[in-house]
Order: C-alpha cells, then sequence, then structure tokens
C-alpha cells in the first residue's frame, strides 16, 4: 500500500478524519466542489444535464468546471476509488485522459435504482472496477462484493473502549422509508418496560411536515453529537432503506465504542461480528427478548483487521500489485 498514490474521491468531508495522518499516500477529496450562493448551484446543475457534444465546444459548461482540486494532479496517482457518486461518465473519461493507465474502481454503499446514470452497465467499455458492500446490488450487476469499514473511527484495531449508558436505545437518520412510523411502534412498546429511546429524525423535504410532529426531529445533527448519543446508550438501533442489503456505519459504531445492535437487516447475520448477545435482527427473534436483550451486559466485539481501512484499500490495489 504505501508504494502507491491513492486518491479517494466522495469521502465524507466532516467531520475531518485525523487519523487519515498516518497515510501520506492517501488523499480524500469530495468529486465536486460546493456551490455557495444560488447562481452557481444553478449553473452547477445546468452542466450536470449538458449534453457531451455542447460541453466540448463551450468549456464553461462542462462538470470538469466544479470538479475539486484533486483535477489539477490526477495524473499523479495510479489508484483513484470512487465512492458511490456516479452520475455519468465525464469523471471516467476525464481521468483516463489524464491519466490514461490508471486504476479507477468504483464502491457502492447505497441501492442503485435501475436505467439511471449510477449502473456499472452504462460503463462496461471502460476499464473500471466496481465493487460494494451491498450483497443485492453484488448479484444484480455481477461485481465483487467488499465489506466497508468504519469510516469516521479515530483510530484502528486500537484498544478498545467503552463508556457508561445514561440512555437505553439511540437512533438517528433521514425521515424516508415510513421510518417514523416503525419508530414510533418500537418506542411505545419498549416505553412499556421502561426502556428509554433517543429516536431522531433529520429533515427530509418531502416529509418536512409530517416529520416534525415526531417528538425529536432535527434539520441536522453534527457526527459529534451523534457519537456523544452514541457513547451514552446501551444499544444502537440500524434500520436500512428499503431494497438496502448493505449493512451501514452503524454496525461499525457498536463495534468500535462496545455497543449492542439493533437492526431490521438481517445481513448482518453473515458477518463475522454477529453473535445474538450483541446483535438483534427484528423481525428475526420474538420482539419480546428485546427487553433482555437491551438490558443484559454486551458481549465484547472480537474483530479482525477485516473491517480496517487498510484492508479495505488493499483490495482494490490486486490488480495493480499483481
Amino acid at each position: 500500500m504505501n508504494n502507491h498514490q491513492i486518491l479517494i474521491l466522495g469521502w465524507p468531508v466532516s467531520p475531518v478524519q485525523k487519523w487519515l495522518k498516518k497515510y501520506p499516500n492517501v488523499r480524500v477529496e469530495r468529486i465536486y466542489r460546493e456551490a455557495t450562493r444560488k447562481i452557481e448551484k444553478y449553473r452547477k446543475n445546468i452542466s450536470f444535464h449538458t449534453p457531451k457534444f455542447i460541453y466540448s465546444r463551450w468549456a464553461k459548461l462542462s462538470p470538469e468546471c466544479w470538479y475539486g482540486d484533486w483535477k489539477y494532479d490526477i495524473e499523479n496517482y495510479d489508484t483513484v476509488i470512487i465512492i458511490d457518486e456516479v452520475r455519468g461518465r465525464d469523471i471516467f473519461e476525464f481521468i483516463f485522459r489524464k491519466n490514461p493507465t490508471c486504476n479507477v474502481c468504483v464502491f457502492y454503499d447505497s441501492p442503485i435504482l435501475p436505467n439511471t446514470p449510477k449502473s456499472p452497465d452504462n460503463y462496461s467499455d471502460l476499464p473500471v472496477r466496481f465493487f460494494s458492500c451491498d450483497p443485492k446490488i453484488v448479484l444484480d450487476y455481477g461485481i465483487e462484493e467488499k465489506p466497508y469499514f468504519y469510516v469516521f473511527q479515530p483510530d484502528e484495531c486500537g484498544e478498545k473502549k467503552f463508556y457508561s449508558c445514561d440512555s437505553d436505545v439511540f437512533f438517528v437518520g433521514e425521515n424516508k422509508g415510513g421510518r417514523k412510523k416503525v419508530l414510533q411502534n418500537l418506542k411505545n412498546v419498549l416505553s412499556d418496560y421502561g426502556i428509554h429511546c433517543k429516536f431522531v429524525l433529520v429533515s427530509n423535504n418531502r416529509h418536512c411536515f409530517f416529520s416534525r410532529r415526531f417528538t425529536n426531529f432535527v434539520d441536522y445533527m453534527p457526527y459529534d453529537e451523534v457519537i456523544a448519543n452514541i457513547k451514552g446508550c446501551k444499544a444502537i438501533l440500524e434500520l436500512v432503506s428499503d431494497g438496502q442489503t448493505g449493512i451501514t456505519q452503524r454496525p461499525y459504531e457498536a463495534i468500535y465504542y462496545g455497543k449492542k445492535l439493533i437492526t431490521n437487516n438481517k445481513g448482518v447475520m453473515k458477518y463475522s461480528f454477529y453473535n445474538e448477545e450483541r446483535v438483534f435482527v427484528l423481525g428475526q427473534r420474538d420482539i419480546g427478548e428485546l427487553v433482555d436483550f437491551i438490558n443484559k451486559p454486551v458481549c465484547e466485539y472480537d474483530v479482525g483487521i477485516e473491517y480496517t481501512f487498510e484492508r479495505w484499500v488493499r483490495g482494490f490495489l490486486v490488480m495493480s500489485e499483481g
């Protein structure tokens, strides 16, 4: 890994992950620079929908105008990993034009809607390698399955950290896919047994009016506040979106902070961290067992290096390393 120059695009920009300083040969950025003014946002959106035969003549209409600073030295990287943000051929064509031998990889961590620019089928003529942590995406598109890792971890494979608990179950997530109803029903059941739940829904424009009636509704929750709530709970609740079969960052948070996991995703049962003492899969066990599950001491996670950043990156380098 140290012999490579690696660029990762589509990386979360907040909070800043200081532990990445341990990898001076890895650079992480968003694909596109932010448009702050209204007119810039309008121009940016126009560029994303301008046909190539037009923007090839008028450069100001090209999506390239909105690429981040990484575009100025793309030729210096032997490997580029794009996380999820695929919206057309322009980025692949740009990279290969500037760096023809580059090892370009795409990693999907969220569902792919059929017949959209995100689909790997659109790029079968390009030397791009596709991966996903979602088994359904892997099966649908015949690409390679690859587990994710905890993106926001302060360090890797270090000493496990455990924190005192001042609440029982914590959830934070976007208000979508009927989550409000699921959370309310679960909260009603657990409250009857004295289980304290903190469920937070984050704004979604399509459901804004109705979601504001939910007890804990916010427009935004900073990740350091998310972590503070995780540290102070006994169990983290994960609700995956419809059609998603891969795991989110919630299981990795549970592993790192020594918390139990409650999830509606039965896909977790195939992972090495799964154990009935630390993971409760809704729909696979009687809901009456959930109270005892929450109140019992957590079973320490015994997870090796398979979910570390370095292991994740190395999986993309196999081909180029021969």
